[in-house]
């Protein structure tokens, strides 16, 4: 995800940008599918409307503070280059830290299992 977003700043092309961000939206749609369904299968028929709309309410609220950081005079103001530099970085951290997530929890479960 993280190479979508940076790959326009490095070549600087229009239509380049373009088809990185259809990829970009592509990717994330998919992501919250699924990450979604995997909420869904292990919830409650009650509660399953409930999860869905905190996790959109707390996705969109994160969204709206990374992008008030960094398009804010008052806080970073950075130009449009240098936002998509931060949003690549936040998605190969992001990425980086799921992988050790997962990483630590296949380490734990061979400690146990052996």
């Amino acid at each position: 995800m993280g190479t979508t977003t940076l790959l326009p700043t490095l070549i600087q092309n229009l239509y380049v940008a373009y088809i990185c961000d259809a990829f970009f939206n592509i990717i994330v749609s998919t992501c919250m599918t699924i990450a979604t369904f995997k909420i869904a299968h292990s919830l409650m028929t009650n509660l399953y409307g409930f999860v869905v709309g905190l996790n959109a309410c707390i996705a969109g609220t994160l969204d709206l503070l990374a992008t008030f950081i960094v398009i804010d005079d008052h806080v970073l103001g950075l130009p449009p280059i240098q936002q998509y530099q931060v949003y690549s970085g936040f998605a190969v951290l992001f990425v980086v830290l799921y992988f050790c997530y997962k990483a630590m929890l296949l380490a734990f479960k061979n400690k146990a299992a052996g």
